[in-house]
């Protein structure tokens, strides 16, 4: 799933590095960095438990390792309402709510963010 997005996408993607993959049963834990080639980088954290429950983190940032955009479901922002899902967009402090997003649709929507 993930290789095939990214395949799909070369026209925009530099490069990326799997920097952990780990699978054990229904448990998965992974750590991606996809290079743009506008220089800027998406970080990949996602973890899965049992096959149900979901961490995951994706952080977009210039070539300056500025924060661009991060989604997230660390239970941080109970006032967001889309607790747990969130993202903190331009600034750690400017939280706006999100669903619960995959990877898929974080590189469309970087995709759609870049070309305009």
């Amino acid at each position: 799933m993930y290789l095939t997005k990214l395949k799909k996408l070369a026209k925009y993607i530099e490069s990326y590095q799997v920097t952990q993959f780990e699978q054990n049963g229904n448990n998965l834990r992974l750590k991606l960095t996809v290079n743009f080639k506008d220089t800027s980088k998406l970080f990949i954290k996602e973890i899965i438990i049992n096959g149900e429950k979901r961490k995951y983190g994706y952080q977009w940032v210039d070539k300056d390792y500025v924060l661009i955009c991060r989604w997230d479901n660390a239970p941080d922002w109970p006032s967001i309402e889309t607790f747990p899902h969130h993202k903190h967009d331009g600034e750690e402090n400017n939280v706006k709510p999100s669903e619960n997003i995959e990877f898929s649709s974080i590189l469309d929507e970087i995709i759609q963010r870049m070309i305009k």
